[in-house]
């Protein structure tokens, strides 16, 4: 309907239309300007009110993201559309009016919250609904259907009647980082039984990948023999493997995921030791972590299954197990097995940036996997050019390499 140009050292307001200038005289800044768009907008629908009922409008803005998504060559995922058809189904057409896109309004967005709040749904799940229904408005906005924007500046944290007293229950539970003992007695009795049967030497390899990379589940699992170069030192990832989206993709989390990780000294240890052990037991797999049955990586269930046995086994969880599925009665890393790993990787590597260590912002968001420097540092606290050995090494001691292959 409208957009933001820069001229003459200020800013203007055009229609999109016939690209003319909707005001007179020129903005100060992007803000100013935003603020004047959105205000139009609005009042546009005010004057030609949207046709389209909201849940109506979600509901069919859902099932033609599912029919996208349900396309393995396009970007949209049915993961990341996960959150929309939950709040679908579980909070907009239980509890939503259905009142038209222009009228959906600060009174109607209220309501809608304490009713999902008093049928027991938490805080951080509304918190997340609000994100989307953002999101979703903002597609209405683009394809002309004049939804109120008054939404769009709604904060849910200032929705007193549902906001718990409770702290823990109001923010994102913090990934508890596994101690450095904790890692250390794991790498070496895994060390010790590496050689006894598959499921120890996949366990060990498990744990060292995760403790040297700190990679995402499916970045792990998307891991082939062909993607370590012991010659040049280099871990590239390259895709990722989800089952349910149609097993390996040639895309990753964002852009920095692409990258190549160096490898230091005793991680080429490792992968010597590690592919020859594969091409022993298992010649024709094509992937680094392969399953016992077919042609697949390992799966997510026995994935977990062998990380909970290996926290079990150093004592850090209490499980039960009803034939082949765990259930974790306690443990620290409880939602989290292998995420610990990353948030321990992330935030030795942020530390050793403030000593001799001389790793840069640059270096450590290329090796985590972002696109920019702010979110590992939001998160945890690409440049994927020459790898210089100083920093390999500094990286090595940062994260307390030890001996990983006897």
């Amino acid at each position: 309907m409208y957009y933001i140009n820069k001229k003459r050292g200020g800013f203007v307001v055009l229609r999109k239309s016939d690209r003319k200038q909707i005001h007179k005289g020129l903005f100060k800044n992007k803000t100013q300007a935003r603020e004047y768009a959105a205000t139009k907008a609005q009042d546009q629908a005010i004057l030609n009110p949207c046709k389209d009922h909201f849940v109506d409008a979600y509901e069919a803005f859902v099932l033609q993201r599912q029919e996208i998504a349900s396309n393995p060559n396009t970007a949209l995922t049915k993961s990341g559309l996960s959150g929309h058809v939950s709040d679908l189904n579980n909070r907009i057409k239980p509890y939503m009016q259905n009142v038209l896109l222009s009228e959906f309004k600060h009174q109607v967005m209220k309501q809608f919250l304490i009713k999902c709040s008093e049928e027991g749904h938490k805080f951080k799940r509304l918190q997340r609904c609000v994100k989307h229904i953002k999101a979703f408005l903002n597609v209405m906005k683009a394809e002309g259907k004049n939804p109120c924007l008054d939404m769009l500046k709604f904060d849910i944290n200032t929705l007193y009647e549902i906001i718990p007293s409770d702290y823990e229950e109001r923010f994102e539970k913090q990934t508890e980082v596994i101690d450095e003992k904790e890692v250390q007695k794991i790498l070496v009795e895994l060390n010790q039984d590496k050689d006894t049967n598959y499921r120890s030497a996949l366990s060990f390899a498990m744990i060292v990948v995760l403790f040297l990379f700190g990679l995402r589940r499916s970045e792990l699992k998307g891991l082939k023999p062909s993607h370590v170069d012991l010659e040049n030192g280099v871990l590239n990832i390259k895709g990722i493997y989800i089952a349910k989206e149609g097993g390996y993709l040639r895309r990753t989390k964002n852009r920095g995921s692409f990258r190549q990780i160096d490898i230091d000294d005793n991680g080429i240890k490792f992968f010597t030791w590690y592919l020859k052990w594969l091409e022993t037991n298992l010649p024709h797999h094509t992937w680094l972590f392969p399953s016992t049955r077919g042609g697949n990586p390992i799966s997510d269930k026995a994935l977990s299954n062998m990380m909970w046995r290996i926290y079990e086994r150093m004592g850090l969880a209490k499980l039960e197990w009803k034939k082949d599925h765990c259930v974790v009665i306690s443990s620290p890393f409880k939602g989290s097995p292998t995420k610990t790993f990353r948030h321990r990787l992330a935030t030795a590597l942020i530390d050793a940036m403030n000593s001799e260590a001389g790793l840069t912002a640059n270096y450590v968001k290329s090796v985590v996997g972002h696109t920019r420097f702010t979110t590992t540092q939001d998160r945890y606290g690409n440049h994927n050019g020459k790898i210089v050995r100083s920093k390999t090494l500094a990286k090595a001691r940062a994260i307390g390499s030890v001996k990983l292959i006897s």
